[in-house]
């Protein structure tokens, strides 16, 4: 909902035709402006809204999706310091080429292979 406030250990997803954003303050809003790379929601809006808000902790996972979403929101992740993730070898590759096609991601690995390097990077802040 908007105005929820992010929770650690919380895993929240994407409210049906609004787009969805992190404030400065922590805090989630769901608006309603016009479709992004001909989608709403669309990671965009809120891989851009990380990058602005969260800088240096974001952290963005793109992972098999059609269409260019995610690749804008991934160049910005990691302008501001963040990191992203792509899944390798997708079933439906559009987003993840998005991302790949900024020659600016931080690690392209296999499905099985995500959630143990997200794990490592929040816990430990590196990659082995």
């Amino acid at each position: 909902e908007s105005g929820e406030i992010l929770r650690k250990g919380t895993i929240y997803t994407a409210h049906p035709d609004k787009h969805t954003i992190v404030n400065a303050d922590s805090t989630l809003s769901l608006i309603s402006t016009g479709k992004v790379q001909f989608v709403r929601p669309a990671a965009d809006v809120l891989l851009v809204s990380m990058a602005i808000n969260c800088r240096d902790r974001a952290l963005a996972v793109i992972l098999t999706g059609a269409g260019r979403d995610g690749g804008i929101g991934a160049l910005a992740i990691n302008m501001s310091g963040g990191k992203t993730i792509v899944q390798e070898d997708p079933e439906f590759p559009g987003m993840p080429e998005a991302a790949i096609s900024t020659d600016d991601v931080d690690f392209i690995v296999p499905l099985v292979d995500i959630a143990p390097l997200l794990i490592n990077l929040v816990t430990r802040g590196k990659s082995d």
